[in-house]
């Protein structure tokens, strides 16, 4: 991901705790606050008590790296401590302990994924064995450690709880809605089919008056198309609102979700930083 303005966080940034206070701020937050002006670079901000210099503004399409979520700063992770005062110094606590920290990696070029799971197993094995020691030093007790599995995913939708969570629901949901469009369509059917039962001495005049059978089967499908029109308008109206009206009902927690959701030819796009 590269900045729109500026630049992005270097790893020289991120290898003395609290030595760089620089911040990244994200399209939203520059376009909200500093109205897209370019004079932002190297100004100042206050962010939990500890001012960090502005170095660039992530392009508008970026919305982090997770789903749900819409950061309007980004930050060294060796400045921790600065932007959460008060709390544990996650950077040097134990090891086994920073499950707070989710990492996601680049493949190199021409790297599968599976050559990249190969090359990183040796590492996860010995950090199992590492926390199931720790754990039975400070509990007395082990974890089911051996049912954890390493797995290598494509990171381009982003990490996300929401999906894991909502993803088999949402399978079964589209399945019933499935159904009931197909009853629908079977209604609208017979419908029609009354309707054309009804239209007997409107097609017999037609005839005798000289129109061809080719002629009439084209004026349905023109009445038929034109009413998958106008419910397929309707539907795609009906969707990108009530898209909206459904995220409200979701649950928050502490953050405010932000999910950018909206309906496109051939799916339900939802960039994740921050549902599909």
């Amino acid at each position: 991901m590269n900045a729109l303005l500026g630049r992005t966080i270097t790893p020289d940034d991120d290898r003395v705790q609290g030595a760089h206070p620089v911040a990244v701020i994200s399209f939203n937050f520059w376009k909200r606050r500093f109205a897209q002006s370019a004079a932002v670079l190297n100004r100042t901000i206050l962010l939990a008590g500890t001012r960090f210099t502005i170095i660039g503004v992530t392009p508008p399409e970026f919305f982090g790296t997770e789903v749900g979520t819409s950061p309007d700063f980004f930050v060294p992770v060796m400045m921790q401590v600065q932007v959460m005062p008060g709390m544990t110094d996650f950077i040097k606590q134990d090891r086994q302990r920073n499950s707070w920290l989710h990492v996601m990696g680049r493949l190199k070029p021409a790297i599968s994924e599976a050559q990249a799971l190969a090359s990183l197993q040796s590492a996860y094995e010995q950090i199992q064995a590492d926390s199931a020691a720790w754990y039975a030093e400070k509990f007395g007790s082990l974890k089911n450690w051996e049912r954890a599995r390493l797995e290598v995913v494509p990171g381009a939708k982003g990490l996300s709880d929401l999906r894991r969570q909502f993803s088999k629901p949402l399978i079964v949901l589209m399945a019933v809605v499935g159904l009931v469009l197909l009853i629908a369509c079977a209604n609208v059917a017979s419908l029609l089919l009354v309707r054309a039962m009804a239209r007997q001495k409107e097609m017999a005049m037609r005839l005798a008056i000289g129109a061809g059978r080719s002629r009439l089967v084209r004026q349905l499908l023109t009445e038929s198309l034109i009413l998958a029109l106008a419910g397929g308008f309707a539907g795609v109206m009906l969707a990108s609102q009530a898209t909206r009206l459904l995220l409200t009902f979701l649950p928050h927690g502490h953050f405010p979700l932000a999910l950018h959701v909206h309906p496109t030819p051939g799916h339900l796009d939802s960039r994740w930083s921050s549902l599909s």
